[in-house]
């Protein structure tokens, strides 16, 4: 199915095929940045006890930079991406 889907977006012509292939490749990075961002932090929480504002807020900041997001209300998206991160982890815990 996937090739087939490739294919089509050839037949469509090269700049559909190369913004779909650009923006897959794109995606694939920010998983796996995001992925080992996470684990640092994890690794830092574990070890120190700390990493939600220390780690996570500045990568949320550069992640959601590089994914297009701009505008004065940019550190507080990342902030509050974080806290929904701590109260979903918070609910979590107490189940």
């Amino acid at each position: 199915m996937c090739i087939r889907a490739l294919r089509a977006l050839e037949c469509a012509g090269p700049s559909v095929y190369d913004a779909a292939m650009t923006d897959t490749f794109l995606l694939l990075q920010m998983v796996v940045l995001l992925a080992a961002i996470g684990a640092f932090a994890g690794v830092l929480a574990g070890l120190l006890g700390v990493g939600g504002g220390i780690v996570l807020v500045p990568a949320f900041f550069y992640a959601f930079q590089a994914l297009g997001y701009e505008g004065p209300g940019l550190m507080q998206m990342c902030l509050a991406t974080s806290l929904a991160t701590i109260v979903v982890t918070s609910i979590r815990s107490v189940l």
